[in-house]
């Protein structure tokens, strides 16, 4: 379960968080277990406040390190804590809580996170019963997850984890035997409190309270469930199963050895198997289709990385069954038209691109790629009208933008429509300014309208972005033939 959040670069984030929560930790744990008549070692809880605070910034859920805290002090003093300083020092941990949390709220500037609902479908059901009973479902698939690491993913959204939307469902039992699980561990842990025995209090907190912030029950969160969140709750479990183990050595002997060997060396195999799936994009998504054939958007990933090694057929079966599990997902109809584009199936992308053009999110690129598809048909006119759609449509990427000019001053030009095929290209220059293709169409355009000088220096500019440029070279070429024969250009 660790392999997703160590080979991910994303992941580093829990990793430097996991740092700075278990020193926190230290630091605490040193501080009470210092108490004596002089008091608490201030200096410990300090510490304790600094190291949280820099987990925080590290990741957000590290500010859970202060709960944990307070239920160790609480469970290390059980029985007298009134006289050990408990009540002070845990009084100073949740003001010191509450104050990161505002100031780390404050760094969002009164906005809350965008999650897009169609991929937290459980987060933003109307439903509120299937909310609820989802929800459960997706901590009980959590559970499963460190319990039976096997079905590992890099990607869980959408309808990976199907919503349960009635009681009658026989995945309730999952929720239920998780619960049942927790409650019979926590009584357990109590019982060991009065006994001085606090180390499966320790594991349930380390195993419950980091996940609280990910668990969607505080507020929502824009993931239905990620492998690499489990990286410090994992710490609790693996303390939970080392605790029953012992308990069951206790019972069984040194035959339990055997089993627990056999265990750890099956768990070490499937981590290096499970790293070999991170080696590449390509692997990544192909285990992950494989694992997880439920999720569209790996479908869709999966044949983006076939389309650019080129296997073509394997790609357009890779976006079919996308499609088969949600017809109406915008990125995989722009994907498939780049697709039909690429191969020359001119009528397939063009009914790909305009369904993806319904997407406002998506309408600006695949305006763009649709005009560029009719102007490889010929029908300009038509090539015109999409390609300047694609300009106007809202979106918060500005290449696309410039990429429109560019194949809008194609499809002037071909119109012998110069001025304004000169202005488009200069829009797109003005947009990004080093676009190689829009200084090299733009030389193009000059030399049809005879303005060698101003074309030279277009054609220049694109060599010297893109040494070797082979189309602005020969334009040259016809420049300097232009010069030393006037009279035949």
């Amino acid at each position: 379960i660790h392999t997703e959040a160590v080979a991910n670069t994303v992941g580093r984030a829990e990793m430097l968080s996991a740092i700075f929560y278990f020193l926190a930790i230290a630091a605490y744990h040193r501080s009470y277990c210092r108490f004596d008549q002089r008091g608490t070692a201030w200096s410990g809880v300090t510490l304790t406040l600094f190291l949280t605070a820099c987990a925080m910034l590290s990741k957000e859920q590290g500010v859970t390190c202060l709960g944990v805290c307070i239920i160790l002090d609480i469970a290390h003093h059980w029985s007298n804590w009134q006289q050990q300083g408990t009540a002070q020092r845990c009084g100073v941990l949740m003001v010191a809580g509450v104050a990161m949390l505002w100031a780390r709220l404050s760094m969002n500037c009164g906005t809350e996170p965008i999650f897009k609902p169609y991929e937290m479908r459980a987060a933003f059901h109307s439903n509120g019963l299937t909310r609820f009973l989802s929800f459960q479902y997706i901590y009980a698939w959590n559970g499963l997850l460190l319990l039976w690491p096997s079905p590992l993913c890099c990607d869980w959204s959408l309808a990976s984890v199907p919503l349960v939307e009635s009681f009658s469902e026989v995945r309730n039992l999952a929720s239920l035997a998780l619960y049942t699980l927790l409650i019979l561990l926590g009584l357990t842990a109590l019982k060991g409190l009065f006994r001085k025995e606090k180390q499966l209090t320790v594991a349930l907190a380390l195993l419950a309270v980091p996940f609280l912030p990910a668990s969607g029950a505080l507020f929502k969160v824009g993931f239905v469930v990620a492998e690499r969140i489990l990286y410090l709750p994992s710490a609790g479990f693996c303390l939970a199963v080392a605790l029953g183990y012992c308990r069951l050595r206790s019972h069984l002997g040194h035959f339990s050895d055997f089993g627990f060997l056999l265990l750890l060396a099956a768990l070490c195999g499937k981590t290096v198997l499970r790293n070999e799936d991170w080696n590449t994009d390509m692997q990544l998504y192909e285990s992950g289709v494989d694992k997880n054939p439920n999720n569209v958007k790996l479908y869709n990933n999966y044949g983006m990385m076939l389309t650019e090694a080129g296997r073509h057929d394997e790609a357009l079966l890779a976006y079919n069954n996308a499609l088969r599990l949600e017809p109406d997902y915008h990125d995989v109809h722009f994907n498939l038209g780049n697709l039909y584009h690429a191969a020359g199936k001119f009528d397939e992308a063009e009914r790909s691109f305009v369904f993806a053009a319904k997407n406002p999110n998506q309408a600006r690129r695949a305006f763009n790629n649709l005009g560029s598809v009719l102007m490889k048909q010929g029908k300009h006119a038509e090539a015109e009208v999409m390609l300047k759609r694609s300009i106007a449509a809202p979106a918060p990427d500005t290449q696309d933008n410039a990429q429109a000019f560019n194949n809008l001053g194609s499809v002037l030009g071909e119109q012998r429509r110069y001025d304004e095929a000169e202005e488009a290209f200069r829009n797109a220059l003005k947009v990004r300014p080093g676009y190689v293709e829009a200084h090299f169409n733009l030389g193009t355009l000059l030399v049809h309208a005879n303005r060698l000088d101003h074309a030279e220096k277009e054609l220049r500019r694109a060599l010297t972005l893109q040494p070797g440029h082979s189309g602005a070279l020969n334009n040259l070429k016809v420049i300097e033939w232009r010069r030393t024969h006037p009279n035949q250009s």
